[in-house]
């Protein structure tokens, strides 16, 4: 594909390959989470922005009916 003068390579996945990228993405929000909860408690903003993070990949997932 062609953008004004970038190229771009146009790459075909899977339904599989792409579950298996939302559900890693899922995970590393989720670890990033505790993280913050540990480091700067529920209360922060910091925190509270990661569960934002967190919680809308969680509900797609639920949506798509991928837990």
């Amino acid at each position: 594909m062609r953008l004004g003068n970038a190229h771009f390579k146009t790459t075909h996945m899977t339904k599989q390959q792409m579950i298996d990228v939302i559900k890693q993405e899922e995970r590393q929000l989720w670890e990033e989470l505790q993280d913050m909860i540990e480091a700067f408690g529920v209360h922060d903003k910091a925190t509270e922005s990661a569960t934002t993070r967190w919680a809308t990949i969680s509900f797609l997932m639920d949506k798509l009916e991928l837990k």
